[in-house]
């Protein structure tokens, strides 16, 4: 069974501004935002900060950490990103 990897409705712009906004400036960030996934709550990550190429590497990193907690990562603008935890 192929699973649905995009989300029908766009976030709700209300419930985006209550979650908390994590801002990676270099690569030393990627492991505050993996922990944030282990931690299990939606929050958003700005990437803009690092530069393309670094974001690019946070990003790789970040894709991982979710990944292996059974989230989901939905790109929002060019290095602004929702992380969700598994849906229950």
């Amino acid at each position: 069974m192929k699973e649905e990897l995009y989300w029908l409705e766009p976030p709700d712009p209300e419930e985006l501004a209550k979650l908390p906004l994590h801002r990676a400036g270099g690569f030393s960030d990627a492991t505050e935002l993996a922990e944030q996934v282990r931690a299990g709550g939606a929050f958003l990550a700005d990437l803009e900060e690092a530069g393309p190429e670094v974001a690019q590497r946070i990003l790789d990193f970040l894709c991982g950490a979710v990944w292996l907690a059974g989230g989901r990562i939905r790109k929002l603008s060019a290095w602004t990103y929702l992380i969700t935890p598994p849906e229950d």
